[in-house]
């Protein structure tokens, strides 16, 4: 049998609390421009339903959303690494919720390595278009 082994991009990434424990590793392409634009739609999406409803959200509920939402995103079994040692809802210093903060880390890595790997990709492209 043949097999070929394709490079995806991916790339690793630890998560670390405050005090630099390491909480999760986890792999994803960073540069996957969908990802990006997934995570603002599901987030609008999310919102949209549990503020909406006028009442308290059932949280066992909203969490399992908010983990569905986070695998959905990175096409991946993202939230049995990132959230198994804290839930998605628990509350930050500033009172975000943990997701939220995760989220807002994550965007400006992934917009940086966009940035990075499209300026690789226009230099190779010069190449050939001069």
């Amino acid at each position: 049998m043949k097999e070929l082994q394709l490079d995806t991009g991916l790339e690793e990434i630890q998560f670390r609390d405050e005090l630099g424990r390491l909480l999760a590793t986890v792999w994803f392409n960073p540069t996957d421009m969908g990802i990006a634009t997934r995570a603002r739609a599901e987030m609008e999406a999310l919102e949209q339903r549990w503020k909406g409803t006028g009442q308290e959200p059932d949280l066992a509920a909203l969490e399992q959303e908010v983990r569905q939402l986070f695998d959905r995103i990175f096409a991946c079994p993202f939230s049995e690494t990132v959230f198994e040692t804290i839930s998605p809802l628990a509350l930050m210093e500033d009172g975000r919720c943990f997701y939220e903060s995760l989220l807002e880390a994550l965007l400006p890595v992934m917009e940086k390595c966009i940035r990075e790997k499209a300026e690789k990709s226009h230099e190779h492209l010069r190449k050939y278009l001069s």
